[in-house]
């Protein structure tokens, strides 16, 4: 069989990239693994959009499904797998669902087409362009691109929610979500998964129902847990979240599409994460702020490779990127762009070479939003009075970021020396020099983190963090020697408030201490060694979204010893 594009997985970005490139003319097989359309956004309950700007084939195939719903009276959910499916059919595609996709044929580093089982029979096809909509880059794997996984610290992904419970409201168009986080999951190991899911959905069980029937129905977990990362491929245009807050994707070409979010962690382990990620959400607490990142098409294609393209939270961006680049709408928007572009291949005379199209051709079949990269600006340009006014005050991050971004030590050094002392600008500036590598302010940073200080700004909705474990973060970053006899005292206080947050913090500040002073190195080993290893010690961390606590010593415990 031959085809001119097959796209693997008919969820949130391969339904749409299916419907594009067949209403372009091309051939197209779709192979999906389960049995209806649309991932996240059907099976997984969640048709929304958190940044709530859709646009092109996403925002129209969303519109066409709230109007279906309303004709037919079902719900948005059940409507999409329905618009989906019929909208791909009239456009030509063939679609096998319960299909599992086992082999990829490659010839060097192009791939030629795909092998997969369905309904006890083996099927095989060619096509000039194989589109990895899995999520969780499973043509990719099998063909043996570059993939990246989790954090550097241990390798794990974001933490996934349980799946989802849907319910009926008195609205007859929506659907009612439920759902909490879970903690961490490896989608990778097939046994623990299916037993962590099978917990999941009994979670959910309870003996009063109800406790809310006069608002609500409940139906049905979802078919999907809400896993939110997994391996991200590495693309010709690879972004990182350091290139990004650097500037260096600024004025970037070839932009096919527009991601907006917040870096949406639900990471309870924050210490572990990486330096960058800890600057914006612990230093500055910035959760919350909405960035836009310009998607390019390099994004959508595997370094190196030919006659293959992804589209979906697997595209190429890394871990800290990542939390941002998931959402249903831009999702959406990268499988329409990858349609367009597998379509057109197709017909050209370079036909698995995606790049070698002129981009012209490309853009000019996808419908384009005016760049809203300029609302950046309000956290990486702010001007110097608009800093100094930021860091008077008590919302603090954006101008802690903006002189990050414009590198002004200088003028940060005048503004902590003449600061009066307990200010919120002596404070504050010396936040913003530590995010500059720079120790002028480090006895104000070991006096808030000696005296342990309350205050929190007010710079985020929600998830401001406290000035005294922030600038314990802050003295580890900064390698501060100084700061060992106040971490010590924090270590060894099994009942202060706050436990968790200066407990995990001191670990990671000590260890960042220790790498950058060897001399040090035995004292704060046997220390942490000492701690992690004491029975009476523990900490417990509260997962987003719930008043459920976990228990997290035994990860820092493990995260000790794997350093020592």
């Amino acid at each position: 069989m031959k085809y001119d594009v097959i796209v693997v997985g008919f969820g949130t970005a391969g339904a749409v990239a299916a419907i594009a490139a067949a209403r372009l003319g091309a051939k197209v097989l779709v192979l999906e693994r389960t049995t209806y359309p649309g991932g996240t956004m059907t099976g997984g309950g969640v048709p929304g959009f958190y940044g709530r700007h859709p646009y092109g084939l996403t925002k129209k195939l969303f519109d066409a499904a709230k109007l279906y719903a309303t004709c037919h009276g079902c719900s948005v959910v059940e409507a999409l797998k329905a618009l989906m499916e019929s909208e791909a059919l009239q456009a030509g595609c063939q679609i096998v669902y319960e299909a599992a996709v086992y082999e990829v044929v490659v010839d060097g580093k192009c791939v030629k087409g795909v092998r997969w089982a369905a309904n006890g029979e083996l099927f095989e096809a060619e096509a000039s362009i194989v589109i990895d909509c899995t999520a969780e880059a499973v043509i990719c794997r099998l063909a043996g691109c570059e993939c990246t996984l989790g954090r550097a610290s241990d390798g794990l992904c974001n933490p996934y929610t349980f799946s989802v419970l849907c319910a009926r409201t008195e609205d007859p168009m929506s659907v009612f979500v439920a759902n909490f986080d879970a903690g961490r999951i490896d989608q990778y190991d097939t046994p623990r998964a299916s037993a962590e899911l099978l917990r999941g959905l009994a979670a959910h069980v309870r003996a009063d129902y109800a406790v809310d029937a006069k608002t609500r129905h409940e139906l049905v977990p979802s078919d999907l847990c809400g896993v939110r990362e997994g391996a991200h491929v590495v693309t010709e245009d690879f972004i990182t979240l350091q290139d990004f807050f650097d500037g260096k994707r600024d004025g970037c070409t070839d932009v096919i599409a527009y991601a907006h979010s917040n870096i949406d962690t639900h990471a309870n382990d924050m210490p572990l994460e990486s330096t960058l990620f800890q600057d914006w959400m612990i230093a500055s607490s910035m959760w919350g702020t909405e960035i836009w990142v310009a998607l390019t098409r390099g994004t959508l294609v595997p370094r190196g490779w030919k006659g293959l393209l992804v589209a979906g939270r697997h595209l190429g961006v890394d871990h800290d990127l990542g939390h941002a680049v998931r959402m249903n709408d831009h999702v959406g928007r990268t499988g329409e762009a990858a349609g367009v572009m597998a379509a057109l291949a197709a017909k050209s005379a370079s036909p698995q070479d995606v790049m070698a199209l002129p981009f012209e051709e490309v853009i000019a079949n996808l419908e384009q939003m005016e760049s809203p990269l300029a609302e950046n600006d309000r956290f990486t340009r702010l001007s110097e009075q608009e800093i100094l006014d930021g860091l008077s005050g008590d919302t603090p991050g954006f101008a802690m970021w903006s002189a990050r971004c414009r590198k002004l030590t200088a003028q940060l050094k005048e503004w902590y020396l003449t600061a009066p002392e307990g200010s919120n600008l002596k404070a504050n500036t010396a936040f913003a020099l530590a995010l500059l590598d720079d120790a002028t302010g480090m006895p104000t940073l070991l006096h808030l983190a000696s005296t342990r200080d309350e205050y929190a700004p007010k710079t985020s909705r929600k998830y401001n963090h406290k000035r005294g474990y922030a600038s314990v973060y802050l003295l580890g970053r900064l390698g501060a020697v100084e700061a060992v006899p106040i971490l010590k005292g924090i270590l060894a206080d099994l009942q202060m408030a706050d436990k968790y947050e200066y407990h995990s913090h001191a670990i990671a500040a000590m260890i960042r201490i220790a790498n950058a002073h060897p001399e040090h190195r035995k004292e704060i080993q046997e220390c942490l060694l000492s701690l992690v290893h004491n029975p009476e010690w523990s900490i417990w961390a509260r997962l987003k979204g719930t008043q459920q606590y976990v228990p997290v010593y035994n990860t820092f415990r493990t995260f000790v010893e794997h350093w020592v």
